[in-house]
């Protein structure tokens, strides 16, 4: 299964992206599925944004609203999340992760996995600091990501 998504991106594309999500566990679940911004982790590592929080980044850039999905157990399911990308893209590195949060797990960590899209327009071009958030240097520094199939 697909880890993480790195492309280079041109000014007014649109993208489309798939992801699969299972339930690995012995009861139907319903989650959160949504587009959401890469931050650092306190502490370090990576993480990202809640449902709840403002989309202040590329997660902007999701045209698909969040939606709420239900699996069975043990059931593997696909969503597409559209992505319009702005004509006036500054050069640099973009990363927003399509997330699911699973609302019924509010005190473990596990609640919420995703998939790290990370965009990458003329960085030969960018200027730092700006051009590259902390949550892309993790990503950068790892050389690649993770994608959790597991919702707990």
């Amino acid at each position: 299964m697909k880890k993480a998504s790195f492309e280079d991106i041109v000014p007014g594309d649109k993208r489309e992206y798939t992801v699969h999500v299972t339930n690995p566990t012995d009861e139907e679940i319903t989650a959160l599925l949504y587009a959401a911004d890469a931050m650092p982790a306190l502490g370090g590592g990576k993480d990202f944004t809640l449902p709840s929080d403002p989309d202040t980044g590329s997660a902007a850039w999701y045209r698909a609203p969040d939606r709420s999905i239900t699996l069975k157990a043990g059931e593997t399911q696909s969503f597409t999340m559209e992505m319009q990308i702005p004509d006036s893209v500054e050069p640099g590195q973009y990363v927003s992760v399509i997330g699911v949060y699973d609302q019924s797990m509010r005190e473990s960590a596990a609640r919420k996995i995703g998939l790290r899209v990370v965009l990458n327009y003329k960085l030969d071009e960018a200027k730092p600091p700006e051009a590259v958030p902390h949550a892309a240097v993790y990503t950068l520094e790892n050389g690649a990501d993770f994608w959790m199939d597991r919702l707990t």
